[in-house]
This record gives structure tokens, sequence and C-alpha cells, in this order.
């Protein structure tokens, strides 16, 4: 201990007599510590730390990533539409399941039960095969089913995130009993997703979840539920 505080004592002296290069030494080090920093937490985001889903490794994304939007291109691999997701589905023998994820979030603002003004939401459209497939169990409540996905218009219900419950509801208890209203339609919230679960996109957290039957009634309201040309979809398979 004696030998090291001999040494401090003597760098303290030398980096006093040449201040410049003590201030590059600095300088160079916390830029070389921040650059290393940024690295990794960019590579543990995205490569080191797997989705918060039952067996990652085994999801499969259909055709090319990167692209979203509509389109009507024929024989797109990379979007497809929802009528396409079914056949696959119920011709499928090669996956042990098959979802479809809207290729955007829908920028909404709704308001919640017992307030006036309009708050803005992200919420994403998921086939309801889309959280049994991942093997999500919703905190509070349940997550969305098939049973909410079989016939347009019939299902007005809506899985919210933990972080949005907590944020926007203050954690209510009483979550299950609350509701959103987006455009001219009133979604029941049924359930909360896991703490960890924020979707299947590093960089991208819903608020909420809702089936695909409910496409129309989300603003702007797509009307591509029955369309073979509104090709919009993610398809992800496991």
């Amino acid at each position: 201990m004696a030998g090291l505080g001999q040494d401090l004592r003597y760098a303290l002296r030398m980096l006093a007599k040449n201040p410049g290069f003590a201030t590059v030494a600095v300088l160079t080090l916390a830029l070389g510590i921040g650059a290393n920093t940024a690295i990794f937490s960019f590579l543990d985001a995205v490569m080191l730390r797997s989705l918060p889903v039952k067996q990652p490794a085994q999801l499969y994304m259909l055709g090319e990533e990167g692209e979203s939007g509509i389109t009507d291109r024929y024989g797109s691999t990379t979007l497809y539409s929802y009528p396409f997701y079914h056949q696959l589905q119920q011709k499928n023998v090669v996956f042990s399941d098959v979802s479809a994820i809207f290729s955007m979030l829908n920028g909404v603002h709704g308001t919640i039960d017992g307030r006036n003004e309009t708050e803005e939401m992200k919420v994403q459209l998921v086939s309801g095969t889309y959280f049994p497939m991942l093997g999500v169990q919703a905190a509070i409540g349940r997550a969305l089913t098939e049973a909410d996905d079989d016939s347009e218009g019939d299902h007005p219900v809506a899985v919210v995130s933990y972080a949005w419950w907590k944020r926007a509801l203050a954690a209510d208890p009483s979550v299950l009993k609350r509701t959103i209203k987006m455009g001219k339609t009133t979604f029941n919230i049924i359930g909360v997703a896991p703490p960890e679960f924020f979707g299947t996109k590093v960089g991208e957290a819903p608020d909420m979840w809702v089936p695909m039957s409910m496409m129309k009634s989300v603003p702007p309201g797509w009307n591509g539920y029955k369309d073979d040309f509104f090709q919009s979809m993610y398809i992800m398979d496991a």
C-alpha cells in the first residue's frame, strides 16, 4: 500500500506538470469507455438478449425482413395478406404454429374511460394465434386467442402492455373493468402482458395488442381483413 501511495503521488505530480497531456489522456479514456459501452448495449439488445418468449430460437419470419407498409404487388415475398395467412395456417404441415402481425404500428389518439382528453396510443394488430404461438401468458387477465379473431368486427378487446398499464392507468388493479375508445369503437381490456414482454421487434414497444379482426375499427380504419391484395402482414412461424 505504501508503494501504491507513492506511485499515485508521482502520477499526480506528473499530470500536474503536463495539464495538456492529462486532458487528452482523460478525454481519450472517456471516449473509449463510452464507445465500448454503447456498442455493448446495442449488441446486448439486438444479439445477446433473446426475445422474452418461449423458445425464441425456433421463431422464423416468412420471406425477407425490413419492408413495412401495404402493397398489392403480385407475388410479394415480403408482405402478405391476411387471407394468405389463413390459408397457410390451414394447410401448414411444417411448423407447429403460424401467426400474423401487421407490419406497422397504428398511432391512435383514443380516450380511456372516465377521461375526456385523447391520449396517444401505439396499437399493434395481431392474429389470434400470436400470444399462444409465442407462449406468452398474461400477467393479469388473459391474452388474445383464435376465438378473438374468427369474425370481422365482433371482438372489441385489447391486451395492454405492462408499461402502459402502469403509466396510463397507474397500475389500476381493476384494469379488466376498464375500456378504451378508439374511433367509434369501445374496446374492453381483457389482459395485461407480462412486464418483460415488449413485443417481437427490438426497439418497438406497442402499448396494446388488438385482434386483426378489429382492423377496420382501429384508426385509420384499414379494410384488409378479407382482401387478398391488401398485403401488409409479417408472418411468423414456430
